[in-house]
């Protein structure tokens, strides 16, 4: 079901309009950026293009109320001002927020579903004005101006609409109550109604998502189809397999059967709380495994491995456990995952081989060792050889006469009255940078607010 986020107030709901249509401002806020996160390779790669009529903008699908639009609404707004009798520069204060649909709701590589979001965000601010004028007006009608944008532009490319309403009743004229918490919680209420009464499933060609019954997350399951090893499919592996045992009718037979197996050992502490670890305290690519996996931190919403579940489940005849079609899907769904062996016992054989050469290596690195530090000795000595050979005659320590001593004293002395000078001048400059910056701080203020007349 689409969410309604990021619902706050705005200032001013042209400017807000215009970083819908346009983006941000670049470094040197010069110009608009455009399209963002590689989205024009996106369109290439998926043959699309955007709209020939919003060129240079962000937006692929536009609406509003009044027939108004996101390149429309700001001059709007302007003309209503005057209507009002108020400055066209006034600035409008107004709501923003946004619409979003996950892949799986709407396909953004389907150009049709860019209107259809834009549809949809209409027809919930609309309900939303319904319900805020039962709340807030007496059931009498009211009209709020409001315009959306759908964008495909974020990091993964799904389609999301940003939408601004102004705050003034172009009925009435009054302005808008906003509750904080009930202006957000009408605008979920709306959405989540017209998700409803109008068939989502059926209007916005909804993409059913693949029902599975493991208990994987996201990062786990790209992980496992790309054939990278997950420990966590180890132990629910080794809790299906001796869940689907038929010679197993309890929770208990199923602790000893994993437990007969030298590879993982589990642990039960009290009536709601077992975990399961690699009894060597390694895993199969080598990694230490630092502390054990609690049984219902490998499970899903369903806790198909809490204990409470598997109890229940182990009470069924074998052939009904759900354990039996976890592990068909394994086999079905992650065709992959032997690789995931081959590539352990590759590991396992480079990792002995490393063991069988380690020793040979110790007494190489020792030889290397012996040998520079011979090398470097001798080097030494011949050093101390030719010095010694280039002195005549012995040095040895004398007392400074009080002249030279007066002479070092003075030149410290110089030294660190040039070091006094040097700080007292930087000191300086950083005060006078300061007053100036100081200076044109208040100068780019009075400019801002026509005081500098």
């Amino acid at each position: 079901m689409p969410a309604s986020e990021k619902i706050q107030n705005t200032n001013s709901i042209g400017q807000s309009q215009k970083y819908n249509t346009y983006g941000p401002l670049d470094k040197d806020k010069k110009m608009r950026v455009g399209l963002k996160n590689n989205t024009a390779d996106w369109l290439k790669q998926n043959h699309l293009k955007q709209p020939q009529m919003f060129d240079g903008s962000r937006i692929f699908a536009t609406g509003g109320s009044d027939e108004l639009d996101g390149f429309t609404f700001e001059d709007a707004m302007k003309a209503v001002n005057l209507a009002r009798g108020k400055s066209n520069r006034r600035r409008n204060a107004g709501l923003t927020g946004v619409e979003s649909f996950s892949l799986a709701e709407l396909d953004p590589t389907d150009p049709k579903n860019w209107q259809r979001s834009v549809e949809f965000t209409k027809e919930v601010l609309e309900k939303f004005q319904e319900k805020y004028a039962q709340k807030y007006n007496d059931g009498k009608p009211v009209h709020f101006m409001y315009s959306t944008v759908a964008h495909i532009d974020g990091k993964n490319h799904n389609i999301h609409n940003h939408w601004v309403m102004d705050k003034i009743d172009t009925i009435s004229g009054k302005t808008m109550k906003t509750k904080w918490g009930d202006t957000v919680n009408l605008i979920r209420e709306s959405t989540d109604e017209v998700a409803r009464e109008r068939q989502w499933a059926d209007r916005m060609k909804v993409i059913d998502k693949p029902k599975t019954l493991l208990p994987l997350s996201e990062n786990e399951r790209q992980m496992t189809k790309l054939g990278k090893y997950v420990r966590n499919n180890e132990y629910r592996l080794a809790l299906d397999k001796a869940m689907a045992n038929p010679n197993n009718h309890s929770f208990d037979d199923l602790v000893d059967d994993i437990n007969k197996n030298s590879k993982f050992s589990i642990k039960v502490r009290g009536q709601k709380t077992a975990s399961i670890t690699f009894t060597s305290g390694v895993d199969d690519i080598g990694e230490e495994v630092k502390r054990p996996k609690r049984l219902n931190g490998l499970s899903g919403r369903g806790g198909e491995y809490d204990i409470a579940t598997i109890k229940q489940q182990m009470k069924l005849p074998a052939s009904q456990r759900d354990a039996n079609k976890r592990l068909k899907e394994w086999r079905e769904t992650y065709d992959r995952y032997p690789r995931i062996n081959e590539s352990i016992d590759k590991i396992q054989q480079a990792s002995r081989s490393i063991q069988q050469i380690e020793p040979e290596l110790s007494e190489s690195i020792e030889r290397i060792q012996q040998k520079r530090g011979n090398s470097r000795i001798s080097r030494l000595r011949a050093s101390i050889s030719r010095k010694s050979r280039s002195r005549t005659t012995s040095t040895t320590p004398r007392e400074l006469s009080d002249e030279v001593k007066q002479r070092i004293s003075e030149s410290q002395k110089k030294h660190k009255d040039y070091e006094a000078d040097t700080a007292h001048r930087q000191g300086k400059k950083i005060a006078n940078d300061i007053d100036v910056k100081k200076q044109q701080a208040l100068q780019e203020f009075l400019r801002r607010n026509g005081l500098d007349r």
